[in-house]
């Protein structure tokens, strides 16, 4: 899916932490 692939770069980019969750740039 889509979705996916685009959680995957926005993870990316963003950065995600390590409990989950992305931290806003």
């Amino acid at each position: 899916m889509p979705d996916i692939l685009l959680a995957e770069t926005l993870a990316s980019v963003l950065k995600p932490r390590p409990d989950g969750v992305i931290v806003r740039a």
